[in-house]
């Protein structure tokens, strides 16, 4: 296991300002050090493969690798040690990565925990996915037949994601990152095995092809976890885009190709239904209708993902369509 440093960095309101301060250290020391009254426990560790994370303005926003750890007498002749850093230091975290240390927060122990992105807003129904109980950790019961044996002799946990199926190219991850179910300790590695090594996960699934650059949590978290997957089913989460109406065409016909062949085994209406005529045509409905410049989503949708952050001007949290403020403040 590595060991890390955690320091608040003091005065320092982005990454340009503490590059410039280490700058400033470099060309008076002809190294960049950081002075601390305590010599840590884990010196010989801390030397081998260890990293300084700076928080700034209350985050985790960098890591920087740890060369050496020596004592040191001040001026006031009181001890002292000093930290030698890597004088390169990396980029920003992208912001969807922070995400991963709600899995270690220890204010949800004992808890189911469930996380959001904000560029989601859920409809009704969704009370039947927040309160629903996942299996604990350690029981088999719920494997699959192959992984039955591990859950139990391992004690492995769970992890709740929903099916992305509106990606079509098999090279994708198959599930959508933005929400994450799990109950408090299944999930615990994640932030450690990020935080050990951040620019190599931030970089590697775009580098392989599978996302956009500073993306890939999604891939992180199903190609990290020691357990089980379970899927939400198939269509609970949809996608969305503003004013682009060849984007909802397309969601149609990939909604038609990949999730109405699961039904009806799979279908779960959000309302309630009085008649099987009435079952049979909510589920055969599109994903998404527009009427009246309000879009209506079929009735297996919980949640909607809105597409685009970072790209696109019309993001949910910046709209002024009447419909998603609405769906806000209803759920």
């Amino acid at each position: 296991m590595s060991h890390h440093l955690k320091k608040i960095a003091v005065g320092i309101e982005t990454i340009d300002r503490l590059k410039i301060r280490q700058s400033m250290i470099s060309e008076t020391y002809g190294k960049i050090v950081h002075s601390t009254r305590n010599m840590p426990k884990q010196k010989e560790e801390l030397i081998k493969t260890g990293s300084m994370f700076w928080i700034i303005k209350r985050y985790v926003l960098v890591r920087q690798k740890i060369l050496n750890i020596v004592p040191v007498i001040r001026d006031d002749g009181s001890k002292a040690c000093e930290i030698e850093l890597d004088k390169n230091l990396p980029d920003e975290i992208p912001n969807q990565w922070y995400k991963l240390d709600f899995h270690s927060m220890d204010e949800f122990e004992d808890s189911k925990c469930i996380i959001m992105d904000i560029d989601q807003i859920p409809l009704e129904g969704i009370t039947d996915i927040i309160f629903n109980e996942l299996p604990k950790t350690g029981d088999g019961s719920h494997a699959p037949d192959e992984l039955v044996k591990q859950v139990e002799e391992f004690d492995l946990g769970y992890l709740q994601l929903p099916i992305a199926w509106w990606t079509t190219n098999p090279n994708k991850c198959q599930f959508q990152g933005g929400f994450q179910a799990f109950n408090y300790g299944a999930t615990k590695p994640f932030t450690d095995i990020f935080r050990s090594e951040p620019e190599y996960w931030t970089h590697k699934f775009h580098e392989e092809g599978k996302c956009s650059k500073g993306m890939g949590e999604q891939n992180f978290v199903s190609e990290v976890f020691r357990g089980v997957i379970l899927p939400l089913p198939i269509g609970v989460m949809g996608k969305y885009v503003f004013d682009n109406p060849e984007r909802i065409d397309k969601l149609n016909h990939t909604w038609e190709k990949q999730v109405l062949p699961a039904f009806p085994w799979d279908f779960t209406s959000r309302e309630p239904l009085d008649t099987t005529i009435q079952y049979s045509y909510s589920m055969n409905n599109p994903y998404v209708q527009i009427i009246k410049d309000t879009p209506k989503f079929n009735r297996q949708v919980r949640i909607i993902h809105f597409a685009g952050a970072g790209e696109n001007p019309n993001l949910m949290h910046e709209t002024e369509e009447e419909w998603v403020e609405k769906l806000w403040k209803t759920h």
